[in-house]
């Protein structure tokens, strides 16, 4: 099965194949500081079944257990946003 994710400008894509490694619910500062929300879902492939296209920014920090965490955005977004209704 082929899963595409893809960001809001389109600008950035990701293709997997395969079955995700795991899938996690995290509900830690960090997770919750960068999405707005309670908590986040999160499936994780291994590399060789991931492929990214388009220009991408990458912002690393440490991880809970002392691994990096790897966050890709798209190369022309400074930062991620959040979504902002018209009033």
């Amino acid at each position: 099965m082929i899963r595409t994710a893809r960001c809001c400008c389109g600008a950035l894509r990701a293709e997997t194949t395969g079955e995700p490694n795991f899938v996690v619910a995290c509900h830690c500062t960090e997770y919750q500081r960068r999405t707005g929300s309670p908590f986040g879902v999160g499936a994780y492939f291994p590399k060789t079944q991931v492929t990214v296209s388009g220009a991408e920014k990458i912002h690393v920090r440490d991880g809970q257990d002392g691994r990096k965490l790897r966050i890709r955005f798209p190369d022309r977004v400074e930062r991620q946003s959040k979504p902002r209704l018209q009033s």
